[in-house]
């Protein structure tokens, strides 16, 4: 049994019209384009005769009954970043809903009930990244008022959207790399062992701001050129450690930012991700080593653990791919997903297919519609596998 490769075409291609510009897809979470999606998706529960709904906070279900009352979550989200494209979020809500359908329509009824999520807002805004999901599993306990009000919703609005845990038998996403490894080696199907968590450090480097001209070289203090020293150590001990750790510096404030005037202050922020929080803890230990002059300043603004997939799925998921004959990597996902908040309370699994040159977040995003289909039918025969 396989899903139908062409109504999942025509489904992917239709969402997209939603948020559609001259370059790229525009559904920003808790746009109005965001709302329409969501509403044109339960409109497909609607049609395929499933139980369907929108909860108190936006995230989009549609419910397909089993033999119990436990119930496999399986989707992703339709929001988008500015510019984005096709792929990113959608194709795992949209193969969700088609394994659905494939299952309906072959008569077929699982152990356990499977409810279709897209999840709102999974990109970020007031409320940070994968908020619908963090709202079903309940670990968003406080948010400031004005961020409430931003995003219209109240606190009990957060905390009815809460799925009671006990229930859900395990989460399932099929999402794209958004990277290049998978293309780099020829491989259709990634098998996600964990996604990586991030670390973040604001930096103040201070130096004192003077006239470009009439200031000889041996007497700036140019902070600019400070941040240079510490720029070229970071990547340096990036590329020592090695491993899964990768590092960015993607920011850079320079004040008070005038051709003629010596920079007099640098404000960059560092980001890290890895499985294991010891290698970037070193490298910041090692800066503050290096780099131990008082005009060095590092506040942590972001640790946010990584989580480790379970393992019963990952052997599922493996099973379900050797069946239908797929190369597949296992490996880890370097960038954010809602898989990660659903692997706090319930076994999540995860599964990628490739990104065309690695490039997502971008009206370039593409991936071949072979590896879609793939894609999608190794997340039907996971369901199938799962006892």
């Amino acid at each position: 049994m396989k899903i139908n490769i062409e109504r999942l075409k025509t489904n992917m291609l239709e969402v997209g019209k939603i948020g559609a510009l001259e370059e790229g897809i525009s559904r920003i979470a808790f746009s109005k384009e965001e709302k329409e999606a969501q509403k044109w998706l339960v409109d497909k529960f609607s049609d395929l005769g499933l139980t369907s709904n929108i909860d108190s906070v936006g995230n989009a279900f549609g419910y397909y009954g089993g033999d119990s009352d436990k119930e496999i979550i399986i989707g992703s989200h339709l929001d988008t970043v500015p510019k984005g494209g096709l792929y990113d979020g959608a194709l795992g809500v949209l193969a969700s809903l088609e394994v659905v359908q494939t299952l309906k329509e072959n008569n077929i009824k699982l152990p356990y009930g499977v409810r279709v999520a897209s999840f709102v807002a999974e990109e970020g805004g007031p409320a940070g990244g994968t908020f619908g999901s963090r709202c079903v599993t309940g670990e968003i306990e406080n948010l400031a008022s004005e961020i409430q009000q931003s995003i219209g919703l109240t606190m009990e609005d957060i905390k009815n959207a809460k799925l009671n845990s006990e229930n859900i038998k395990c989460y399932l996403e099929l999402h794209i790399e958004q990277g290049n490894v998978l293309e780099h080696e020829n491989k259709p199907i990634g098998i996600v062992t964990g996604i990586a968590g991030i670390h973040r450090f604001a930096v103040r480097i201070k130096g004192l701001a003077n006239h470009a001209g009439t200031t000889p070289m041996d007497l700036r203090d140019d902070a600019l050129l400070k941040s240079t020293y510490l720029i070229q150590e970071f990547y340096r001990l990036v590329e020592e450690i090695g491993g899964d750790l990768v590092g960015t510096i993607g920011t850079l404030e320079i004040t008070p930012g005038a051709m003629n005037v010596i920079p007099g202050q640098v404000d960059l922020v560092i980001e890290m991700r890895s499985m294991d929080f010891t290698k970037t803890d070193m490298i910041i230990n090692n800066l503050k080593e290096v780099l131990s002059s008082k005009d060095y300043n590092f506040k942590e603004i972001v640790r946010k653990d990584g989580v480790i997939l379970s393992t019963d799925m990952i052997n599922t998921i493996e099973i379900a791919v050797k069946v239908l004959n797929y190369p597949y990597k296992v490996m880890h996902s370097g960038a954010g997903h809602d898989a990660n908040p659903m692997a706090k309370v319930t076994p999540t699994g995860m599964i990628f297919i490739p990104s065309i040159a690695g490039i997502s977040h971008s009206p370039r995003e593409n991936s071949r519609w072979i590896d879609v289909e793939k894609g999608a039918n190794v997340l039907l025969n996971t369901l199938l596998r799962i006892e």
